[in-house]
């Protein structure tokens, strides 16, 4: 029985993982971290995000997240966006390929979810649901 639960598991590692390799041709992502993706997923968390809110957020100091700001620009993550009301803050805004890779773990669970309904009946799907509430 072990063993058929390790196989069934090393399937499921393998389908999420397939998923997340063509996520990655899509959005050309292979050289960015998950560290980086998490900055990302903290600055797309809000709309507002500032230098130094983020530096807070991550617990970072101000000059490296101005580093790590200008990384994602050169990688065509984010921008900066002056503020209206206050010409001396910037706004750090996602550009539509940082959305993408913030959002590329939700996107990748979408894509699983739709093959496994694909492949389940409803009947399985809410088995499916109990069995891996008990994890």
């Amino acid at each position: 029985m072990y063993e058929e639960l390790f196989e069934a598991y090393k399937k499921l590692i393998n389908l999420s993982i397939s998923l997340s390799k063509n996520m990655d041709v899509d959005y050309d992502c292979k050289n960015i971290t998950e560290h980086q993706i998490e900055y990302l997923r903290i600055i797309d968390s809000d709309l507002s995000m500032t230098f130094s809110k983020l530096a807070c957020l991550t617990k970072n100091s101000k000059p490296t997240i101005t580093q790590t700001i200008n990384r994602f620009i050169d990688m065509k993550c984010v921008y900066k966006e002056k503020s209206q009301e206050d010409r001396r803050v910037s706004y750090i805004r996602l550009t539509e390929r940082g959305k993408k890779l913030a959002r590329k773990e939700d996107i990748i669970c979408t894509k699983f979810l739709n093959y496994t309904a694909s492949k389940l009946s409803e009947e399985e799907i809410l088995e499916l649901i109990k069995l891996l509430n008990k994890l």
